[in-house]
């Protein structure tokens, strides 16, 4: 079966980063946009972590991310806790308390979290109230 990554549609992969890159969706008159409330606190968890909390938390890294095997990796090191990843992806679930995937630098700090579920025609999904955009499976 195909592994789809899903993606939330104003960047669940990159929740950690500046507030005005996770909520593009929610935008005041003014323009200043406010992310979700669990935003947030993923934020307060998760942010700046090492890779020594990371591994304490149950996360364990699995290499850099391959945009393109030609080049360099986009998203950082991929540290996987596989207890959250299976509670999960194979039901094609996801659990925005529990990301199964923690993305670091490279000084092996957290700058990202991300969520994966198996397709298994669940039909559009959400998370932090935004409709989740999928996304292919990484090359290789």
């Amino acid at each position: 079966m195909k592994r789809l990554l899903l993606v939330l549609a104003a960047g669940a992969l990159l929740a950690l980063m500046p507030a005005t890159a996770v909520a593009q969706s929610i935008t005041t008159a003014a323009g200043l946009v406010h992310p979700p409330q669990e935003v947030a606190q993923l934020r307060q968890q998760y942010e700046g972590l090492t890779l020594e909390q990371a591994k304490a938390a149950g996360y364990e890294p699995e290499g850099e991310c391959v945009s393109n095997p030609m080049g360099a990796g986009a998203m950082g090191t991929h540290a996987i806790n596989q207890q959250y990843l299976m509670a999960h992806f194979p039901k094609g679930e996801m659990d925005s308390a529990q990301p199964p995937v923690l993305l670091l630098d490279q000084n092996n700090k957290v700058m990202g979290v991300e969520w994966e579920a198996k397709d298994v025609g669940q039909g559009p999904m959400q998370l932090f109230g935004q409709t989740i955009q999928i996304q292919p499976p990484h090359p290789g």
